[in-house]
């Protein structure tokens, strides 16, 4: 039994380190008025409009969990039609 007690000691004090990290309050702010929330749509839609590495990035992570073919190329297109390309 003596063999085993420092792995038992050692997966003990991993349980404890892992409880107390995830008892740690997080300081996430998720209300926003609504001057902020009209302020950070207008934002987004000027990135998507003007930003190429943003539009791309975005484009790829909104449309890219779709498996249906046509529902994927909608997705795309919605960027197209939505907030078309004002970028140099």
């Amino acid at each position: 039994m003596s063999k085993y007690l420092p792995a038992f000691a050692l997966i003990a004090g991993f349980c404890a380190l892992s409880a107390a990290a995830s008892a740690q309050n997080m300081s996430y702010r998720f209300a926003q008025t609504a001057a902020e929330n009209v302020a950070a749509s207008q934002r987004y839609d000027y990135l998507l409009e003007t930003s190429a590495s943003f539009r791309h990035y975005h484009m790829g992570k909104e449309c890219r969990p779709i498996n249906d073919a046509s529902l994927n190329a909608d997705c795309l297109a919605s960027f197209d039609r939505f907030e078309p390309w004002r970028g140099a």
